[in-house]
């Protein structure tokens, strides 16, 4: 993966909300947005959970082409310099009761544990958005296409590790987790609100602090449970 792909993906991962552009069936010819959380699959796909009833949905079922546009956030930086994607995709509905729909549903919820509800409704559905070509913008005039055969990243960890590595950061390490926050966000961490990491890739983790997600990245590329392991210990104790 080359730098460009590798800092579009890893934009990609520290966001979750971005502005779905639909075909509008109500004014022809005209995109439609709506802001739509997301996360992404194992092959860095973005899924969204969306109900039969909102407009978009109607949208897409006419007309599958969509574009997903996400920006960086920051209150501190000149807002033309920070970096944004667009990606052109078509937008494809998960079949309930698939093995996938089991996978991402885990995914999802640990992202987003408020949407527990809505898998209650029977009217929400997960769609996939699949890439067709990516617009990504890293600053001024640093402005970039990705192709589809250039995104053949997946996650380097499979679903078992990523449990059991989850699950032994969140039972017995919430004092690393604590100093993670303290260290590279300035936030420290009080103690009734939960903490837990809820992802895990090659260039970095995710913890989700109450509602609010926060992104870290590893200062090299981890290839193994092993090499997570030497990063999140050194980033402990810097």
């Amino acid at each position: 993966m080359n730098e460009n792909t590798k800092n579009a993906l890893n934009l990609l991962q520290k966001e979750s909300t971005g502005i779905l552009s639909t075909h509008s069936l109500d004014v022809k010819g005209y995109p439609f947005g709506s802001v739509t959380p997301y996360c992404l699959d194992k092959d860095f796909h973005p899924i969204i959970l969306i109900s039969e009833i909102a407009q978009h949905t109607k949208n897409i079922d006419s007309n599958s082409k969509v574009s997903l546009t996400v920006t960086e956030q920051s209150v501190e930086a000149e807002k033309q310099a920070l970096g944004r994607v667009t990606l052109l995709s078509d937008a494809k509905r998960v079949t309930k009761g698939s093995l996938y729909y089991k996978v991402i549903s885990e995914i999802y919820l640990r992202y987003f544990p408020a949407a527990k509800q809505y898998f209650e409704a029977h009217n929400f559905y997960f769609y996939r958005l699949e890439f067709v070509r990516i617009r990504f913008i890293r600053g001024f005039g640093q402005i970039f296409w990705v192709e589809r055969n250039e995104w053949k990243a997946t996650n380097v960890f499979q679903k078992e590790e990523l449990h059991k590595i989850i699950g032994h950061m969140n039972a017995d390490h919430q004092d690393a987790l604590k100093k993670y926050c303290k260290t590279f966000k300035n936030l420290i961490p009080d103690s009734k609100t939960p903490l837990s990491m809820i992802g895990l890739y090659q260039y970095g983790f995710d913890l989700l602090y109450g509602k609010e997600k926060l992104h870290f990245s590893f200062e090299r590329e981890v290839c193994s449970p092993e090499d997570a392991r030497e990063q999140f210990i050194a980033m402990a104790k810097s």
